[in-house]
């Protein structure tokens, strides 16, 4: 907790609050009014975004728009981990995802990570189970309930058992 306690001060977050984030390139493939959609339903919760990109100026009306959405900009890579840290849970709505990168960075930093079926993290079998993914028929916003719903002890954390690289079998990671 001292992590995400010390994250908030910086940040300016209140220590109360649910935060949801997103990180990275503002563009048409990471569906980011999905993302904004959660965040106009679920007022009760604080949204931010981080990153630069040719939806810049969208997420910046979306921020003036909604008093719990903050739109911090691009952010320099020494500060990506004290933003995860701020965050209670990344959200990745994206429409394509090669991987998803900041899901794993996210993940090893103990944060809670929903992506949508389109993230390629997913096809990780060993890291599959320690994310949230979009269900069929259901929307960021409606995750985000489904997912605070649940008691804080049945949350997903990282739980991918250690293993030596040299004995990695792609094809058995992908299964």
């Amino acid at each position: 907790a001292g992590d995400r306690d010390r994250a908030r001060r910086h940040w300016e977050l209140p220590a109360e609050a649910f935060v949801v984030g997103h990180m990275g390139r503002l563009a048409e493939e990471k569906n980011l009014p999905a993302f904004v959609d959660a965040a106009r339903r679920h007022p009760d919760l604080l949204f931010t975004v981080a990153g630069d990109g040719p939806l810049r100026g969208y997420v910046e009306q979306a921020a003036r728009d909604n008093d719990n959405l903050h739109y911090a900009g691009w952010i320099a890579r020494s500060s990506l981990g004290a933003m995860l840290d701020e965050q209670d849970i990344l959200v990745l709505p994206s429409h394509v995802e090669s991987f998803g990168t900041v899901a794993l960075e996210a993940m090893a930093r103990g944060r809670l990570v929903l992506v949508s079926a389109a993230c390629g993290i997913t096809a990780w079998r060993r890291l599959r189970s320690a994310l949230y993914c979009v269900e069929p028929g259901e929307d960021v916003a409606g995750a985000l309930a489904r997912i605070r719903a649940l008691p804080a002890a049945e949350h997903r954390r990282v739980r991918v058992p250690p293993f030596d690289a040299r004995e990695l079998d792609l094809a058995a990671m992908l299964e």
